[in-house]
């Protein structure tokens, strides 16, 4: 028997870097080297930056933007004489987020209509959720009545690109008797009313990013 020794195979260690090589030191002494030289006054700006900021309007695309937030009434809509009870039921379930209800009716073929304006909101994405909660709280308020089809219209004043105010429809949904019946309402979702409708249109303004 040789009484050589068997090598040893080289294993790679990596060297240790000096602490003022490892980057996170650096990381630290460069916040606490801002700190001491930023003014207070700048460092409130960046403090009042990542506070959540005040909701501002902002144009809906390259030819529509909403005007101003229409600021809700203190005094309520009174309720119009000679109303059905599935037209009153309607009014109330619509009443407290428009401006104006334009029409609720029950027509000659029993579907119910209902047309409001003016909607508040802070973005396109706001309203949309609050219209889709508004049709949930109509087809809610009105499953105990039988009708034919729900119609449900809201419109809004809009500005173009020329800076004139217009009033245009902005959403329209359709729910038949057929699909009305097949909904659990307590548990339906806003984000579905979309593919639930039978019929359903948006203005181009919901379409921009």
């Amino acid at each position: 028997m040789s009484n050589e020794q068997q090598p040893v195979q080289a294993q790679y260690v990596k060297p240790k870097k000096p602490w003022y090589k490892k980057w996170w030191i650096w990381v630290i002494v460069g916040f606490v080297v801002l700190a001491l030289i930023m003014p207070s006054r700048d460092r409130n700006a960046v403090i009042d930056a990542t506070a959540s900021p005040e909701p501002t309007s902002r144009p809906w695309d390259a030819t529509a933007k909403p005007t101003d937030t229409p600021i809700p009434t203190s005094t309520p809509i009174p309720i119009p004489t000679g109303l059905s009870d599935i037209e009153i039921a309607a009014w109330n379930a619509v009443v407290k987020k428009y401006d104006e209800v334009e029409n609720i009716e029950l027509t000659a073929n029993d579907d119910l209509v209902c047309v409001v304006y003016g909607i508040g909101g802070w973005d396109e994405k706001s309203i949309k959720m609050s219209i889709c909660n508004s049709a949930i709280d109509l087809l809610k308020s009105t499953q105990n009545h039988e009708y034919g089809s729900l119609l449900f219209t809201v419109k809004n004043t809009l500005i173009d690109i020329y800076g004139n105010e217009f009033i245009d429809r902005i959403m329209y949904m359709e729910f038949s008797s057929d699909t009305r019946h097949k909904l659990n309402i307590d548990n339906i979702l806003r984000d579905n009313i979309p593919i639930i409708a039978d019929k359903y249109w948006e203005h181009t303004v919901f379409l921009q990013d």
